[in-house]
């Protein structure tokens, strides 16, 4: 993985915040995100309905609710009438995604969730929408050479003490996108 960066995982969400980045070397600012039934009736937004599947191996949904994971599901997806772009995705279970929410995803049921950032929604085949996304790895999943190098890096500068209180919840960013559709969307929660 090349042009990757460490980042710790927090598990607290500002349900109504959006997180913007700034390019001049300033901290990241929070700005109110926009209801998106208020954007709707005056105008601004439009809403299209999704209908998409969860997977057969869902395990929150088949598991503990005894829901048919292969009953189509009604999401909502709104865009700016603007900019022509989609805005946020509401989820059948009233969850509403925004880029730059941090969630994870269930790509197959026997493996752990992907932690991923959602950077765009964008339609898909079949008048579908996906995902694009910034992933982020386990130091489980990324190649052991490579976090070897990282271990020595960090004990060459003396910080490698410093990171073993987080070493159970450290990721690394994968600088390349990469598309999933809404299907595989499963929670969201915040990094700090």
């Amino acid at each position: 993985m090349t042009n990757s960066q460490v980042v710790v995982l927090e598990t607290t969400h500002p349900k109504d915040s959006i997180i913007t980045a700034s390019t001049s070397g300033e901290k990241n600012k929070t700005l109110p995100r926009p209801n998106p039934e208020e954007c709707l009736e005056k105008g601004l937004w439009e809403v299209e309905l999704v209908y998409y599947n969860i997977s057969n191996g869902h395990r929150s949904l088949h598991n503990t609710l005894g829901v048919d994971p292969k009953h189509k599901r009604r999401g909502k997806v709104y865009k700016c009438l603007a900019d022509n772009e989609y805005k946020c995705f509401e989820a059948h279970d009233g969850t509403v995604y925004w880029p730059g929410d941090c969630v994870y995803l269930e790509s197959t049921p026997n493996e752990p969730y992907v932690v991923a950032t959602i950077s765009t929604f964008k339609p898909a085949k079949r008048e579908q929408i996906s995902m694009k996304l910034t992933r982020y790895y386990r130091p489980e999943d990324i190649p052991e050479v490579t976090y070897s190098l990282l271990v020595q890096e960090r004990k060459e500068h003396g910080i490698y003490e410093k990171t073993l209180e987080y070493e159970s919840r450290e990721l690394f960013q994968n600088e390349v996108a990469c598309s999933y559709p809404i299907s595989y969307l499963r929670y969201s929660f915040a990094f700090e």
